[in-house]
């Protein structure tokens, strides 16, 4: 007993750290623990001793079956040696309670292919042979019929090294694909002398089917993967055929899908393998088709308004079509759909025809997908299209799923430098959806004799925007390279920065201003740049931004083109941007008429003038009318 303990004490100690030292170990304990099965217990203590002890060793490995611990395949395989010395010693519902960890090693790893190593592969499923060893009952039945599908699924080829054998592998498939219960479907699987078990456990009994499946999906070869898509979507429609309540709660099949497949799906739309991404797209819309009455979001059945009889109109059949200009199409019809169903009260949207799961887990990674994917000058259309889509997404989503969104595009900035234009549209277009300012304004008027805003959802917004969006956004304002030479230079993205004015003008009053004299510091800082076309950027910039802001912020240009802007050849930077902010103005800007003295020397435009008149007095009469007169450029 103490040489027991002190051994599991070991392991459990061991295991968090897997180097190499620990793989050895386990390459070691794998062929110890093939031992065990040989062992003869006569005490009955004893035997129950040595069960509890490899039900506790069995829970301490599993876990570093799981693709996160990111272990080798060589570790994987040895565990599963282990595995499959002790299942035969630990009592058959612990065993079975395995089953799901086993069938998940068979699928793939978050959007990827998964383990691909036959070997490995063939040791996972004689790990889950071995649980078909215990007493016979239903479930142990369907798992034999089971284990000896996996076994042809997996079989090699007899003269090809590492290439499955299609004469075993398709005859699984294309059973599945079929509804027949003499053609070995899906159903075959789980019946008995009695007929189909709608038993939960029996049904648990396809999870290693549907995972080998989905592993499938991802498979080079174009007949493997069509027959992995037809099996899953008989699978979808079987579900639908043999649910009888309608309640997810209750009914056995509707709890399989909703829990097993759908959320493999959905990993399934991150791939960036295109063709496995358009089976993953058209298994979700068989999901939404067939349950579409199902209340649960889950399984996603508003986007049962987007199937269409008519190939050319059905959004699905768009969006995996290997035209670009059909896949753009498919990103308008739901950019529209979205602005003819929102139903506006002032300036907050009503309604959506989407819930929020369809827009955050199938919508969005849709429409992001060009944005990483476009490399030619063909694609840019489709590029366009899906950030206008973005962001008319976006203007549904609660705060929570708009921040994440605007977050991961914040991270994936510096990583794609390829797609940087891309990327910042997006966040420009996603920073333009900012629809939270009711909540915002509401909280001010609350708390407006608070010291801080942290006590509401809107205080709660503020303080994600004030301490981690907006500096993050305000970081990515100017862009530094380094030229052939070594010098660096610093360039004004300027999308980002009118971004960030439209999203400033959506804060309190008070907020505004505080963050409207900082963007000004940075473009003062750009106009100051000795490269023309930066210094040109930086004008037509702060012209666009006076535009959207109102009159009354023109004093603040004024000052910071005054301050930033006071030596050397920046006095004829100052003049020209002075000159471009009034010519823009000019088209926008309304003269009161009608209003009294009083009125008329406080107006905005008319307080500044003296400013105005200060700088264009220095530029025609000081210091910068002088250089301009200069004879040489060397006697500066």
């Amino acid at each position: 007993r103490k040489n027991d303990n002190d051994f599991q004490y070991e392991v459990g100690n061991k295991l968090p750290v897997m180097n190499h030292l620990v793989s050895r170990e386990l390459s070691i304990l794998c062929r110890i623990s093939e031992l065990l099965v040989h062992e003869r217990i006569d005490s009955t203590n004893r035997k129950e001793e040595v069960m509890t002890m490899m039900e506790s060793l069995c829970q301490l490995l599993i876990p570093f079956l799981d693709f996160g611990r990111k272990v080798t395949d060589w570790t994987i395989h040895d565990i599963l040696g282990i595995l499959k010395s002790i299942l035969p010693r630990i009592r058959k519902k612990s065993a079975l309670s395995h089953l799901q960890a086993f069938s998940r090693l068979l699928g793939p790893n978050r959007s990827n292919t998964g383990l691909t190593s036959l070997e490995v592969r063939k040791k996972i499923i004689s790990c889950i042979d071995v649980m078909t060893e215990y007493d016979d009952d239903d479930l142990i039945l369907s798992l034999k019929k089971v284990a000896n599908a996996l076994k042809d699924l997996s079989a090699s080829h007899s003269k090809h090294i590492a290439e499955c054998n299609f004469e075993k592998v398709l005859p699984v498939l294309n059973g599945l694909g079929s509804t027949s219960l003499s053609e070995k479907s899906w159903l075959y699987y789980i019946s008995t002398d009695c007929g189909v078990s709608d038993n939960v456990d029996n049904i648990k009994a396809l999870l290693p089917l549907m995972y080998y499946s989905l592993h499938f999906l991802y498979d080079p070869d174009g007949i493997v993967s069509r027959g992995s898509h037809k099996a899953l979507k008989v699978l979808i429609s079987t579900a639908k055929s043999q649910s009888t309540s309608g309640d997810v709660k209750s009914d056995k099949w509707l709890k399989f899908i909703e829990s097993s497949l759908v959320p493999r799906l959905l990993i399934g739309l991150k791939t960036r393998n295109t063709a496995t991404r358009r089976s993953f797209i058209l298994l979700l819309a068989e999901v939404s088709n067939q349950f579409t009455s199902q209340a649960s979001p889950h399984f996603y059945g508003d986007l049962s308004r987007l199937s269409n009889n008519d190939p050319e109109l059905d959004f699905f059949q768009n969006i995996t079509h290997i035209q670009v200009h059909r896949r753009s199409r498919a990103l308008a019809r739901i950019r529209k759909l979205l602005s003819n169903d929102s139903v506006e009260d002032g300036s907050k949207h009503q309604s959506c025809p989407f819930s929020i799961q369809t827009l955050t887990n199938i919508l969005l990674p849709l429409a992001m997908h060009p944005i990483y994917d476009s490399e030619t000058k063909a694609d840019e259309g489709y590029a366009l299209e899906s950030i206008a889509t973005i962001g008319a997404l976006s203007k549904h989503l609660t705060w929570g799923k708009y921040q994440n969104i605007l977050w991961k595009a914040l991270m994936d900035l510096p990583r794609r430098e390829s797609q940087e234009r891309y990327i910042i549209a997006m966040i420009c277009a996603v920073i333009d959806s900012f629809h939270f300012s009711e909540k915002m304004k509401k909280t001010n008027e609350v708390d407006e004799n608070d010291d801080e805003i942290t006590t509401s959802n809107g205080g709660a917004i503020w303080k994600q925007l004030n301490t981690r969006l907006i500096p993050k956004i305000e970081s990515y304002l100017v862009k530094e390279s380094i030229e052939r030479n070594g010098s660096k230079v610093k360039s004004l993205r300027a999308p980002i920065a009118l971004a960030l004015t439209k999203l400033f003008q959506k804060l309190p009053e008070e907020m505004f201003e505080s963050k409207l004299s900082q963007l000004l510091k940075v473009i003062g800082t750009a106009l100051a740049n000795k490269d023309s076309n930066e210094r040109d950027t930086a004008r037509q910039t702060l012209s666009k931004i006076a535009i959207c802001i109102d009159v009354k912020y023109l004093p603040d240009i004024v000052r910071e083109l005054a301050v930033s802007l006071a030596e050397g050849y920046k006095l004829h930077i100052r003049a020209a941007a002075l000159h471009s902010v009034l010519l823009a103005l000019s088209n926008t800007y309304n003269t009161p008429t009608e209003v009294s003295k009083e009125v008329a020397l406080s107006l905005p435009f008319d307080k500044c003038v003296p400013a105005m008149m200060d700088i264009i007095q220095q530029d025609v009469f000081g210091q910068a009318s002088e250089m301009k007169e200069a004879e040489s450029v060397n006697k500066r």
